[in-house]
């Protein structure tokens, strides 16, 4: 997977796949003409909540680059690095490396990866990470 572009929000109705915003949806589609996509489906559940995403880059982003001495944003692209490159092999038999963004995990996955993030940094950082259930975060 790569970047999200974006997400359009939908409901099937009748076999039917009706969006929720069809003139932004329309509008993507126009400006993407002549253009590969690849779409992909995903029930909310799926996707990560905006607390998961605050702990990650409240709690695990903020420690990381603290302790190494960088900004938040060189850490989550550091941490990226770690744990979430992958190899690609296009037709011909090309291969490349791609970072995948932190948006295009699931649930499971980004829990996953926050849990790799912290055993890293236990382990290379001497830095203990939280659990979510063990800190409170601002909303």
């Amino acid at each position: 997977m790569s970047n999200i572009l974006t997400i359009f929000w939908g409901k099937v109705r009748g076999g039917k796949l009706y969006f929720d915003d069809r003139a932004a949806y329309d509008a993507f589609i126009a400006k993407h003409e002549g253009k590969p996509l690849v779409l992909t489906f995903r029930r909310p559940s799926d996707i990560r909540t905006n607390a998961e995403n605050r702990y990650y880059w409240g709690v695990i982003v903020r420690m990381v680059a603290e302790e190494m001495g960088i900004i938040p944003d060189e850490a989550h692209e550091f941490l990226k690095s770690l744990f979430l490159k992958e190899g690609v092999e296009l037709e011909g038999g090309r291969r490349f490396e791609i970072v995948r963004s932190t948006a295009d995990l699931t649930v499971a996955d980004f829990e996953s990866y926050c849990e790799k993030c912290r055993q890293w940094s236990a382990c290379e950082l001497e830095c203990v990470i939280p659990l979510p259930g063990e800190i409170i975060l601002e909303s």
